[in-house]
């Protein structure tokens, strides 16, 4: 009886017989020389395996270390193997090993306690080495497409989120030697591969372009400051080979292919989102303004999540091309996508996953170490309306979500970097052309927050420039963020978009149409509001600077207002609002005149001196206004009696002419990037985070909105 009842009791399948020996610290191998080719020929109990390392202790893991080690040996000479499966079986048992590794916490030290139990300490270079190698020649493989490319991405990534802050993952000085930069770019070019990993490989390249970025900037800073031709010393540092290699690549095939995963990928988050944005039902403003009013909470009847998550990571390489390769100015313009359709009855909060091609024998890997983000370019399924965009306009709807909330701060990182890459594209001139060509018809959709006075909405922009969704896009932002933890950085950004723009209407004789009383209410509305919150403000923040910025672009108005105003109603109408708001302009002037020997004094007394001709048109027309309304015996004048007034007295108003208006500092010629590190940094950790936990990132919650 005893033997028919051990008889009729299954066997324990090879793979958990296997690991279970290792995690008692024997070799399973028992001597055999096949048993390592037959266990990578099983497939991989993902879900065992990692219980196997999750309910192993720190002492435990160090204890058993030497068999780890060997188990780490041969899953690299599996993943070099020509047997597809025992590649696929090998990366996947490496990427649980590693992942699960890297997520014990109570490890002293990552450099060394890590690393010596996953291969050895001792053994890194060349046991790190044989798996680069491997990897390598999978991604270099001519065969199109394939699983075993989309699990050597997926691997690359777990190896670069290892840690919190990039900088200390050692492993990563391997793969800047030998540089996979090549491997990258081709999986990028090819149509058949872009589609199912372009997305993967851009995100690798991204988050490899960040590894000792500081120290990256510092050489390059040196450099610019002191040619080697002058200076020989000026090459010692440290240069990031992934960012010196994007900077030079000139070619169209590439640079297009690159824009087209990044509008693609921008496109397909942006269409989750705005279905995600569509009102339940028809709700009206007061419903909305009540709604707000009596219920702070964030539930699932008032607000959708937004969960950017991986997509706005893809930001990071594109941060980078737009400041060192003019090329690329090119694609941002004019690169053309198609929004992906979605299947009618998808999920609208699950963006579509990519279905890789599966090696033959091989299951699917599905292990979500991309964040969930899926591919570049989902085009499954049918039915669903396709409309044409661009990079540029896919990147400002998307910028519109992101920088709707900048409370916590990840999404500060991601709003600061949205910000810069803006400022970036507005530094350049053919950029700033295409922006302000009126022959371009791109619609641009953006969102709109709600507010007390407002529900939220949807505002499609179908006519005029493209530089008039960028206009509005800041003029949401500087409205929509007034609260007494200014953040002053995101201000300055945004302002300095603003400027750019001017600076190219001024120069170029751009007469757009817009409704310009919009911009100068909402800059008057910042600066009244720095005012009125002085006291919390200047004992932390540099807001003389921030004022100053919002003065000069109205002096770039006053001064220059004339060659790109519309017409000549619009600059009086400019004179009339200056009046209108006088007394805030005065407040600023007393503000500054109160700190001129303060912590900020150089930036104060500047704010007062660039009030000088604003001060002067009030100044000016007061007086004249008040013996108008007395002669007449008017007690309230209208506009159009202001505005007349201001038009019969133009003549006898002096101006100061302000030099350096139009001038600014190229963003790429900065040479101190102390706080961009520290922005870039936050959002890799939440990036790095999200890789680890195998979660998504939840940047924003979007209230249900009213389309317009």
């Amino acid at each position: 009886v005893t033997m028919a009842e051990n008889a009729a009791q299954p066997p324990m399948p090879l793979f958990k017989k296997a690991y279970s020996t290792l995690f008692e610290g024997k070799d399973p191998s028992d001597g055999r020389t096949a048993f390592w080719d037959e266990l990578f020929l099983v497939k991989v109990d993902k879900e065992y395996l990692c219980k196997a390392f999750e309910s192993s202790t720190e002492e435990h893991l160090i204890e058993i270390k030497d068999v780890l080690n060997t188990l780490y040996v041969h899953a690299v000479e599996a993943v070099s193997d020509r047997n597809q499966i025992r590649s696929a079986n090998g990366m996947q048992t490496l990427a649980c090993i590693l992942r699960c590794v890297f997520a014990k916490r109570k490890f002293d030290n990552f450099s060394f306690d890590v690393i010596n139990v996953i291969m050895g300490y001792d053994s890194l270079n060349t046991r790190f080495a044989s798996l680069v190698t491997a990897l390598q020649h999978i991604l270099r493989d001519g065969r199109p497409g394939g699983k075993l490319k989309d699990l050597a991405l997926r691997l690359l990534i777990i190896i670069t989120t290892a840690t919190m802050n990039m900088s200390q993952n050692v492993l990563l000085e391997h793969l800047m030697q030998p540089c996979l930069f090549g491997e990258l770019m081709r999986l990028v070019e090819r149509k058949d591969e872009r589609d199912q990993l372009g997305y993967n490989a851009l995100l690798l390249l991204g988050l490899l372009m960040s590894y000792r970025r500081a120290d990256h900037d510092a050489t390059a800073a040196c450099r610019s400051a002191h040619p080697s031709s002058q200076n020989p010393g000026a090459d010692v540092g440290w240069s990031n080979p992934y960012v010196l290699e994007l900077a030079k690549v000139s070619d169209d095939v590439t640079l297009h292919a690159i824009g087209s995963v990044m509008a693609a990928a921008l496109s397909e988050r942006n269409a989750v989102w705005l279905v995600q944005a569509e009102p339940k039902a028809q709700q009206g403003y007061f419903a909305s303004f009540f709604s707000g009013l009596f219920d702070d909470s964030d539930s699932e009847d008032t607000a959708l999540r937004i969960r950017p998550a991986v997509s706005a990571a893809l930001l990071l390489p594109l941060y980078d091309i737009v400041q060192s390769n003019a090329a690329f100015i090119t694609v941002l313009t004019h690169t053309r996508v198609l929004g992906a359709p979605r299947r009618s009855g998808d999920d609208p909060t699950t963006p579509p996953t990519h279905s890789p091609a599966t090696a033959a024998g091989a299951d699917t890997d599905t292990d979500d170490s991309n964040g969930g983000a899926g591919s570049a370019n989902s085009s499954s399924g049918s039915g669903g309306a396709t409309e044409s965009t661009n990079l540029l306009s896919s990147l400002l709807t998307f910028s519109s979500f992101l920088l709707h909330d900048t409370k916590s701060e990840q999404a500060e990182a991601f709003s600061w970097l949205c910000l810069t890459i803006l400022r970036c594209i507005t530094e350049d001139q053919p950029t700033n052309e295409f922006l302000h060509d009126d022959k371009m018809k791109l619609p641009i959709t953006l969102y709109h927050a709600a507010k007390r006075h407002r529900a939220a909405e949807i505002r499609s922009i179908t006519s005029g420039p493209l530089a008039t969704a960028v206009l509005d896009l800041c003029i949401e932002f500087l409205i929509s963020h007034l609260r007494k933890k200014l953040q002053v950085d995101l201000y300055s950004l945004c302002l300095s978009v603003i400027h750019r723009l001017l600076c190219h209407q001024k120069k170029h004789r751009v007469r757009m149409p817009f409704e310009w009383k919009t911009l100068w209410a909402a800059l008057v509305g910042a600066a009244a509001f720095v005012v009125s919150n002085e006291q919390s403000l200047v004992q932390t923040h540099n807001v003389f600077a921030l004022c100053s910025q919002i003065v000069n672009i109205f002096n770039l108005f006053i001064t220059f207002g004339d060659t790109f105003l519309p017409d000549p109603n619009s600059y009086d109408e400019l004179y009339y609002e200056l009046i209108r708001v006088h007394s805030t302009f005065e407040s600023v002037y007393e503000m500054a005149k109160r700190c001129t020997r303060g912590k900020y004094a150089e930036s104060a007394q500047d704010l007062a001196s660039d009030l000088l001709n604003i001060r002067s048109i009030t100044n000016h027309f007061n007086p004249r206004i008040s013996s108008w309304a007395a002669t007449h015996h008017v007690t309230t004048l209208s506009p159009e009696q202001v505005l007349a007034v201001v038009r019969d007295n133009y003549d006898t108003l002096t101006l100061k002419l302000q030099d350096n208006l139009e001038r600014y500092i190229v963003y790429k010629d900065i040479t101190n990037k102390t706080h961009a590190h520290g922005m870039l940094d936050r959002l890799l950790g939440e990036v790095v985070r999200a890789h680890q936990t195998g979660t998504k990132l939840v940047v924003h919650s979007i209230p249900t909105v009213t389309p317009r």
